[in-house]
Protein backbone atom coordinates (compact mmCIF):
# COMPACT_ATOMS: atom_id res chain seq x y z
CA UNK A 1 0.00 0.00 0.00
CA UNK A 2 1.09 3.30 -0.61
CA UNK A 3 1.74 5.90 2.25
CA UNK A 4 0.57 9.14 1.29
CA UNK A 5 2.65 11.25 4.54
CA UNK A 6 5.61 13.33 4.56
CA UNK A 7 8.02 12.54 8.00
CA UNK A 8 10.67 15.10 9.37
CA UNK A 9 13.43 13.27 10.82
CA UNK A 10 15.76 14.17 13.54
CA UNK A 11 19.09 12.30 12.40
CA UNK A 12 21.10 12.57 15.57
CA UNK A 13 18.44 10.39 17.27
CA UNK A 14 17.03 8.97 14.03
CA UNK A 15 13.56 9.98 15.46
CA UNK A 16 10.84 11.57 13.72
CA UNK A 17 9.92 15.17 14.48
CA UNK A 18 6.89 15.22 12.62
CA UNK A 19 4.23 13.13 10.24
CA UNK A 20 2.34 14.96 8.22
CA UNK A 21 -0.83 13.40 6.45
CA UNK A 22 -3.04 14.99 3.80
CA UNK A 23 -2.50 13.56 0.36
CA UNK A 24 -4.27 10.64 -1.29
CA UNK A 25 -2.14 7.71 -1.76
CA UNK A 26 1.28 8.99 -3.48
CA UNK A 27 3.39 12.08 -2.82
CA UNK A 28 5.83 12.08 -5.60
CA UNK A 29 8.10 15.38 -3.92
CA UNK A 30 9.01 17.06 -1.07
CA UNK A 31 11.32 20.23 0.00
CA UNK A 32 12.43 22.70 2.80
CA UNK A 33 13.43 26.32 3.46
CA UNK A 34 16.52 26.84 4.37
CA UNK A 35 15.75 27.05 8.08
CA UNK A 36 13.70 23.76 8.36
CA UNK A 37 10.52 25.75 9.31
CA UNK A 38 8.54 24.76 6.43
CA UNK A 39 7.80 21.86 4.05
CA UNK A 40 5.84 21.52 0.46
CA UNK A 41 4.69 18.25 -0.96
CA UNK A 42 3.51 17.17 -4.39
CA UNK A 43 0.68 14.61 -4.79
CA UNK A 44 1.33 12.11 -7.64
CA UNK A 45 -2.30 11.23 -7.78
CA UNK A 46 -4.71 14.44 -6.02
CA UNK A 47 -2.42 16.95 -8.65
CA UNK A 48 -2.03 18.85 -5.14
CA UNK A 49 0.37 21.13 -3.55
CA UNK A 50 0.88 21.46 0.37
CA UNK A 51 3.15 23.69 2.62
CA UNK A 52 2.92 22.00 6.02
CA UNK A 53 4.61 24.04 9.50
CA UNK A 54 7.24 21.76 10.75
CA UNK A 55 6.34 22.51 14.45
CA UNK A 56 3.30 21.83 14.06
CA UNK A 57 2.35 19.44 11.76
CA UNK A 58 -0.57 21.79 10.49
CA UNK A 59 -1.19 21.67 6.67
CA UNK A 60 -1.16 25.74 5.93
CA UNK A 61 -2.12 25.56 2.71
CA UNK A 62 -3.30 23.46 -0.04
CA UNK A 63 -2.29 24.81 -4.03
CA UNK A 64 -4.38 23.92 -6.52
CA UNK A 65 -4.57 24.03 -10.13
CA UNK A 66 -3.04 21.22 -11.89
CA UNK A 67 -4.31 19.43 -13.90
CA UNK A 68 -1.88 16.42 -14.10
CA UNK A 69 -0.23 14.53 -11.26
CA UNK A 70 2.79 16.74 -9.74
CA UNK A 71 5.97 15.30 -10.02
CA UNK A 72 8.25 17.92 -8.58
CA UNK A 73 8.39 20.68 -5.82
CA UNK A 74 10.84 23.49 -4.88
CA UNK A 75 11.12 26.35 -2.08
CA UNK A 76 12.88 29.38 -2.34
CA UNK A 77 14.75 29.87 0.68
CA UNK A 78 12.50 32.08 2.76
CA UNK A 79 9.72 29.32 2.08
CA UNK A 80 7.83 32.45 0.61
CA UNK A 81 7.12 30.95 -2.63
CA UNK A 82 6.81 27.25 -4.33
CA UNK A 83 7.37 25.73 -7.30
CA UNK A 84 6.06 23.03 -8.65
CA UNK A 85 6.22 20.81 -12.30
CA UNK A 86 3.35 18.45 -13.78
CA UNK A 87 2.24 15.82 -15.97
CA UNK A 88 0.51 18.33 -17.03
CA UNK A 89 3.39 19.60 -19.12
CA UNK A 90 3.32 22.74 -16.63
CA UNK A 91 5.29 24.92 -14.06
CA UNK A 92 3.46 27.10 -11.84
CA UNK A 93 5.30 29.31 -9.43
CA UNK A 94 2.96 29.97 -6.42
CA UNK A 95 2.74 31.93 -3.16
CA UNK A 96 3.35 29.58 -0.32
CA UNK A 97 0.49 31.36 2.00
CA UNK A 98 -2.30 31.78 1.32
CA UNK A 99 -1.13 29.41 -2.02
CA UNK A 100 -2.11 31.65 -4.66
CA UNK A 101 -0.54 31.28 -8.03
CA UNK A 102 1.45 33.79 -9.45
CA UNK A 103 3.00 32.29 -13.10
CA UNK A 104 2.44 29.05 -15.16
CA UNK A 105 5.31 28.68 -16.95
CA UNK A 106 4.58 26.69 -20.93
CA UNK A 107 7.21 25.52 -22.87
CA UNK A 108 7.68 21.97 -22.31
CA UNK A 109 6.32 18.95 -24.67
CA UNK A 110 5.83 16.18 -22.02
CA UNK A 111 5.44 15.74 -18.30
CA UNK A 112 8.07 17.88 -16.32
CA UNK A 113 9.85 15.54 -14.27
CA UNK A 114 11.96 17.99 -12.26
CA UNK A 115 12.23 21.58 -11.25
CA UNK A 116 14.48 24.15 -8.86
CA UNK A 117 13.92 27.41 -8.05
CA UNK A 118 16.63 30.01 -6.55
CA UNK A 119 17.57 31.43 -2.97
CA UNK A 120 15.42 34.15 -3.78
CA UNK A 121 12.93 33.11 -5.55
CA UNK A 122 13.53 34.73 -8.91
CA UNK A 123 14.49 31.56 -11.42
CA UNK A 124 12.97 28.97 -11.71
CA UNK A 125 14.51 25.95 -13.65
CA UNK A 126 12.54 22.68 -15.33
CA UNK A 127 13.39 19.40 -16.48
CA UNK A 128 10.92 17.51 -19.03
CA UNK A 129 10.61 14.40 -20.84
CA UNK A 130 11.68 16.14 -23.27
CA UNK A 131 15.63 15.98 -22.14
CA UNK A 132 15.34 19.48 -22.01
CA UNK A 133 16.23 22.13 -19.09
CA UNK A 134 14.19 25.64 -19.32
CA UNK A 135 15.34 28.55 -17.16
CA UNK A 136 12.66 30.82 -16.21
CA UNK A 137 12.32 34.23 -14.76
CA UNK A 138 9.33 34.35 -12.82
CA UNK A 139 8.59 37.96 -12.52
CA UNK A 140 8.30 38.01 -16.85
CA UNK A 141 7.23 34.47 -17.51
CA UNK A 142 10.30 34.57 -19.97
CA UNK A 143 12.46 31.58 -20.53
CA UNK A 144 15.27 32.97 -20.40
CA UNK A 145 17.80 30.07 -21.40
CA UNK A 146 17.05 26.22 -22.54
CA UNK A 147 19.72 24.12 -22.23
CA UNK A 148 20.06 21.15 -24.56
CA UNK A 149 22.32 17.88 -24.86
CA UNK A 150 20.35 15.55 -22.89
CA UNK A 151 19.55 12.30 -25.25
CA UNK A 152 17.49 10.37 -22.36
CA UNK A 153 14.38 11.72 -20.85
CA UNK A 154 13.66 11.71 -17.32
CA UNK A 155 15.62 14.36 -15.66
CA UNK A 156 15.97 15.36 -12.34
CA UNK A 157 17.86 18.79 -11.37
CA UNK A 158 19.08 20.74 -8.88
CA UNK A 159 20.31 24.65 -9.47
CA UNK A 160 22.86 26.45 -6.95
CA UNK A 161 21.30 29.46 -4.59
CA UNK A 162 22.27 32.05 -6.76
CA UNK A 163 21.05 30.41 -9.86
CA UNK A 164 24.56 30.21 -11.68
CA UNK A 165 24.94 26.68 -12.38
CA UNK A 166 22.53 23.26 -12.23
CA UNK A 167 23.45 19.80 -12.03
CA UNK A 168 21.29 17.29 -13.64
CA UNK A 169 20.75 13.74 -13.15
CA UNK A 170 19.82 11.34 -16.37
CA UNK A 171 18.50 8.13 -16.64
CA UNK A 172 21.60 6.31 -17.88
CA UNK A 173 23.42 7.32 -14.46
CA UNK A 174 25.13 10.48 -15.61
CA UNK A 175 25.51 13.93 -13.98
CA UNK A 176 25.79 16.85 -16.02
CA UNK A 177 27.09 20.54 -14.50
CA UNK A 178 25.64 23.39 -16.51
CA UNK A 179 26.98 26.96 -16.38
CA UNK A 180 23.40 28.84 -17.03
CA UNK A 181 24.90 32.33 -18.35
CA UNK A 182 26.25 30.69 -21.27
CA UNK A 183 23.87 27.78 -21.35
CA UNK A 184 26.92 25.45 -21.87
CA UNK A 185 27.50 21.62 -20.42
CA UNK A 186 31.06 22.00 -18.32
CA UNK A 187 31.30 18.35 -17.29
CA UNK A 188 29.67 15.25 -17.26
CA UNK A 189 30.10 12.62 -14.86
CA UNK A 190 29.29 8.89 -15.11
CA UNK A 191 28.37 8.82 -11.66
CA UNK A 192 25.65 5.91 -11.03
CA UNK A 193 25.15 2.24 -12.49
CA UNK A 194 21.63 3.04 -12.97
CA UNK A 195 19.05 6.11 -13.29
CA UNK A 196 19.68 8.87 -11.20
CA UNK A 197 16.68 9.53 -9.36
CA UNK A 198 17.43 12.74 -7.35
CA UNK A 199 20.30 15.34 -7.09
CA UNK A 200 20.42 18.12 -4.57
CA UNK A 201 23.18 21.22 -4.27
CA UNK A 202 23.87 22.23 -0.08
CA UNK A 203 23.07 25.68 0.32
CA UNK A 204 26.87 27.56 -0.08
CA UNK A 205 27.35 25.52 -3.24
CA UNK A 206 30.08 23.11 -1.69
CA UNK A 207 27.88 19.93 -2.06
CA UNK A 208 26.44 18.00 -4.48
CA UNK A 209 24.29 14.76 -3.70
CA UNK A 210 23.16 12.53 -6.01
CA UNK A 211 20.61 9.06 -5.48
CA UNK A 212 19.90 6.13 -7.45
CA UNK A 213 17.95 2.62 -7.74
CA UNK A 214 17.89 -0.68 -8.70
CA UNK A 215 21.40 -1.83 -9.50
CA UNK A 216 22.89 1.15 -7.87
CA UNK A 217 21.29 1.53 -5.11
CA UNK A 218 23.76 4.55 -3.51
CA UNK A 219 23.54 8.07 -2.50
CA UNK A 220 26.87 9.63 -3.05
CA UNK A 221 28.06 13.25 -2.31
CA UNK A 222 30.19 15.03 -4.58
CA UNK A 223 33.38 17.58 -4.52
CA UNK A 224 32.60 21.24 -4.74
CA UNK A 225 31.50 22.39 -8.23
CA UNK A 226 33.13 22.98 -10.93
CA UNK A 227 34.89 19.93 -9.74
CA UNK A 228 32.74 17.36 -9.38
CA UNK A 229 35.31 14.44 -9.97
CA UNK A 230 35.77 12.70 -7.12
CA UNK A 231 32.81 11.06 -4.47
CA UNK A 232 33.64 11.99 -1.10
CA UNK A 233 31.24 10.26 0.47
CA UNK A 234 29.00 6.98 -0.02
CA UNK A 235 25.96 5.85 1.60
CA UNK A 236 25.14 2.00 0.37
CA UNK A 237 22.64 -0.54 1.27
CA UNK A 238 19.42 1.07 0.32
CA UNK A 239 17.16 -1.98 -0.39
CA UNK A 240 13.73 0.81 -0.89
CA UNK A 241 13.14 1.77 -4.19
CA UNK A 242 14.63 5.51 -3.96
CA UNK A 243 12.79 6.35 -7.01
CA UNK A 244 9.71 6.84 -5.33
CA UNK A 245 11.15 8.87 -2.72
CA UNK A 246 12.76 12.51 -2.67
CA UNK A 247 15.76 13.82 -1.53
CA UNK A 248 15.93 17.19 0.20
CA UNK A 249 19.52 19.08 1.08
CA UNK A 250 20.31 21.37 3.65
CA UNK A 251 23.88 21.67 4.97
CA UNK A 252 23.78 22.14 8.89
CA UNK A 253 26.72 21.67 11.56
CA UNK A 254 28.84 19.88 9.17
CA UNK A 255 26.12 17.42 8.15
CA UNK A 256 24.35 16.73 5.45
CA UNK A 257 20.27 16.65 6.45
CA UNK A 258 17.84 14.38 4.39
CA UNK A 259 14.44 14.86 4.81
CA UNK A 260 12.85 11.29 3.47
CA UNK A 261 9.50 11.08 1.88
CA UNK A 262 7.41 7.72 2.52
CA UNK A 263 6.83 4.90 -0.32
CA UNK A 264 5.47 1.81 -0.72
CA UNK A 265 8.25 -0.16 1.02
CA UNK A 266 9.64 2.66 3.62
CA UNK A 267 11.14 5.59 4.59
CA UNK A 268 15.15 6.29 4.71
CA UNK A 269 17.34 9.12 5.53
CA UNK A 270 20.99 9.37 6.72
CA UNK A 271 23.95 11.40 6.79
CA UNK A 272 26.87 12.63 5.46
CA UNK A 273 29.67 14.19 7.52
Amino acid sequence: MMDPTVTVWDLATGTPVCTMAGHFRMVSSVAMTGDGSRVASGGASDNLVKVWNVESGACVSTLEGHTGGVTSVAMSEDGTRVVSGSDDWSVKVWTAVPGACLRTLLGHSGSVTSVAITGDGARVASGNDDTLIKVWEVESGVCLRTLEGHTIWGLKIAMSRDGAYIVSGEDNGNLHLWDVESGACIRTLNAHASSVTSVAISEDGGRVVSASLELDETVKAWDPPPRPERAVALAMGHHARLGAESLVLALEEGLLRLLAQHAAAGAWGGSVQ
